[in-house]
């Protein structure tokens, strides 16, 4: 009589493979599609628009009384040949530029807000590099004296980027596009005219502004916060 053997070990062993294969492949499904959902899920997020960014960052200003702004002195010159040896020793640490004051010409690293000042002051005192602070405080009256805080702040913010080694040149069309997006303000305000010289300035700036050209619009700046300050 013949009779069929059957291999109940192999068959238990065959099932218990197929199993794990199914499990493995739903596993691999789920990762995949988790993946797949996160990338396209997050490409689909509406971006915030920029004005109402801006919007924010001008509502939160009004919080504050005043703002604060930190010129870095490295030295006083009466000979200008002098001031300029002196500025090329600190290029390393930003582009540095010189202001007349009276009969001598003041170099000066940088502006700041009080936070990056602090920073870049324990840098220069760490390397043994002579500094002094020059401290512009502006009172905020009122929505035109808001608004120059902010245009300040963001100019710096392009200016300051430029002391990076890797940047040569930075694009001036966001700050365009945020400073005229900025709400009109009272035409009497007692700063109005410092206000609207600010934003000219800036709408006239090349869409690029390069290392050689932080200069200029450092000493553009310098000088609007010391009439403001002699106010």
């Amino acid at each position: 009589m013949r009779y069929t053997r059957y291999d109940f070990k192999k068959k238990n062993r065959f099932n218990f493979v197929f199993f794990l294969i199914v499990l493995l492949i739903l596993f691999l499904a789920f990762i995949l599609g988790t993946i797949l959902f996160n990338f396209f899920g997050s490409s689909t997020k509406t971006p915030i628009k920029s004005s109402k960014k801006q919007n924010a960052i001008y509502n939160n200003s009004k919080n504050n009384n005043n703002c604060k702004f930190i010129a870095i002195q490295t030295g006083m010159f009466k000979d200008k040949n002098n001031a300029e040896k002196s500025i090329n020793t600190i290029k390393n640490y930003g582009n540095p530029f010189s202001v007349a004051d009276k009969d001598k010409q003041r170099v000066v690293l940088g502006i700041y807000t009080e936070n990056e000042a602090n920073k870049i002051i324990k840098t220069l005192s760490d390397s043994k590099v002579e500094n002094s602070k020059i401290t512009f405080t502006l009172t905020k009256k009122d929505s035109c004296d808001f608004e120059i805080c902010e245009i300040i702040n963001g100019y710096l913010q392009i200016l300051n980027k430029l002391s990076d080694k890797d940047i040569k040149s930075i694009k001036t069309d966001n700050l365009k596009k945020w400073c005229n997006s900025l709400k009109k303000v009272d035409n009497k305000s007692d700063n109005i005219e410092t206000l609207n010289k600010l934003k000219s300035n800036i709408n006239k700036l090349p869409k690029e502004i390069t290392k050689q050209e932080a200069s200029t619009n450092y000493i553009f700046i310098y000088n609007i916060l010391k009439n403001l300050a002699n106010k």
